[in-house]
């Protein structure tokens, strides 16, 4: 039955969206194909002889139990593979015949200078015999196989347009994301000499503007899951070093004493329990119990040498209440089908729908929380946009007053952070530290919460943005 005949592929073709082919049962169609779409590019992958490609074959569709005649199948590859390469010369098409078994950077110039690419694209080898192990979980050994130098790249293309990377270990980590984070993670990216100094005058120039104003000033960078969990990274990382020249790690100074990036903190933790979710970018309920105990041994110490207010310890973990949580997570959700196709297919043993862990969710007991949420005024909600603000108000102490700049990074931080306040406001932010913000709420300290992916904008970031408020008059 020809393509032209059951109109299916054709039609297909035509309105599916894609520009690309490949593999069965297009390879089936290759007659109409040529005819149909004669400035079409077409590409004949081979192996290097006959005996490879059987080998190939057999290796396969054992590892799935299929049955297959060999014999049978290598005359119809061998005749396929040679009259498409004839026909392709009689009618004139573009057509282009590689060796997989060659280098692939040498495939990989061939084929982009044959695409006329604006520039060189590094080629992978993912469906690999060896790549297949059916008696492990994920049933994938790699996902990810190049020989090519700029690896990166090549993960970077093969995930494209996805923000989510899936890991042979079941994991999700994000990738072509806006601040090109794996780029500086791997060292494709770093700041230079004077963007380090222009993101620590910015820092500076912030602490000692509130300091000025009696504020205390208290910076954390949340560390990224690729970095506290590098070892469930796909394995095509295993073997390149993370890059110490990461923003938040240069930011890192002995005069810096309010700034703080616990990663190490986070990595030592792991042997207490998983602290970042699999499906999502975030640290989870015990990570976020984590990094908020960091916070307030951080802030406590720093209220001891300031003297701007009284400090409580940390809540300890079992005061507060356990209860099991599924959770499905932002990156897994933003795969896009193909993606997911993969995903499904490494992962068979597991069902994943909407949620693919289930975990311990901690929160406060109703009966332990001091503080009460209270509404937020309607210019903030007005000038905030899709920014969330949230406000906290603890009666009768003497605890100090708090404007918290945050990010998802340490959503589940909050209702613990709110306890150590005698009034608090949250404030989701760009971020940006709001300097009429502060102005309006008088804090004594001030706390900014921000992933560590967008340090990486401190190299232009002005020390302070305006929210546009209109002063209350008498604030």
């Amino acid at each position: 039955i020809s393509l032209r005949q059951t109109r299916r592929g054709s039609n297909y073709i035509d309105t599916s969206g894609y520009d690309c082919f490949t593999d069965y049962p297009t390879r089936t169609f290759y007659k109409d194909l040529i005819r149909e779409y004669p400035d079409a590019y077409f590409i004949l992958s081979v192996r290097k002889d006959i005996e490879t490609w059987r080998r190939s074959m057999k290796g396969f569709f054992e590892k799935f139990k299929l049955d297959l005649d060999l014999d049978g199948l290598t005359n119809a590859h061998i005749a396929i593979n040679d009259d498409c390469e004839k026909l392709c010369a009689d009618l004139g098409v573009k057509f282009c015949k590689i060796s997989i078994d060659d280098d692939a950077a040498v495939n990989g110039r061939i084929l982009s200078e044959f695409l006329a690419l604006d520039q060189v694209r590094s080629l992978g080898w993912e469906n690999r015999t060896d790549a297949y192990d059916n008696s492990m979980w994920s049933t994938r050994t790699t996902l990810y196989n190049t020989t090519a130098t700029d690896f990166l790249t090549y993960v970077k293309l093969i995930t494209s347009p996805s923000e989510a990377m899936l890991s042979e270990y079941g994991w999700f980590f994000l990738i072509n994301d806006s601040s090109d984070f794996m780029d500086y993670c791997f060292g494709d990216l770093a700041w230079t000499q004077d963007e380090i100094d222009r993101a620590k005058s910015t820092l500076r120039e912030r602490h000692d503007t509130l300091d000025q104003q009696n504020i205390s000033y208290l910076k954390f960078a949340v560390p990224e899951k690729s970095i506290v969990y590098s070892e469930f990274l796909p394995k095509i990382f295993a073997d390149k070093p993370l890059s110490q020249a990461r923003p938040a790690v240069q930011i890192v100074d002995p005069d810096f004493d309010f700034y703080s990036y616990p990663a190490e903190l986070l990595r030592d933790a792991k042997s207490y329990g998983t602290l970042y979710f699999r499906g999502d970018s975030r640290i989870n309920w015990l990570g976020s119990y984590i990094l908020y105990h960091h916070i307030i041994e951080k802030m406590n110490a720093h209220l001891v040498t300031t003297k701007r207010g009284k400090q409580i310890p940390p809540i300890l973990l079992n005061e507060l209440q356990p209860i099991l949580a599924a959770f499905g997570g932002d990156l897994y959700s933003k795969m896009d089908a193909e993606a997911r196709s993969i995903c499904q297919g490494a992962l068979k043993s597991f069902y994943l729908g909407k949620n693919i862990e289930h975990l311990v969710r901690y929160k406060l007991f109703d009966e332990m929380r001091n503080s009460k949420s209270i509404p937020v005024e309607d210019d903030y909600i007005t000038h905030l946009g899709d920014h969330e603000a949230l406000r906290f108000k603890t009666e009768g102490n003497t605890l100090p007053k708090a404007v918290v700049f945050y990010d998802s990074s340490s959503d589940f931080t909050i209702d613990l952070l709110a306890e150590h306040f005698s009034e608090s406001l949250f404030i989701r932010h760009k971020g940006n530290i709001y300097d009429d913000v502060i102005e309006r709420e008088k804090p004594d300290i001030v706390l900014h919460l921000m992933a560590e992916r967008f340090m990486i904008n401190y190299s232009s970031s002005p020390a302070f943005s305006t929210l546009g408020l209109i002063p209350i008059s008498g604030a």
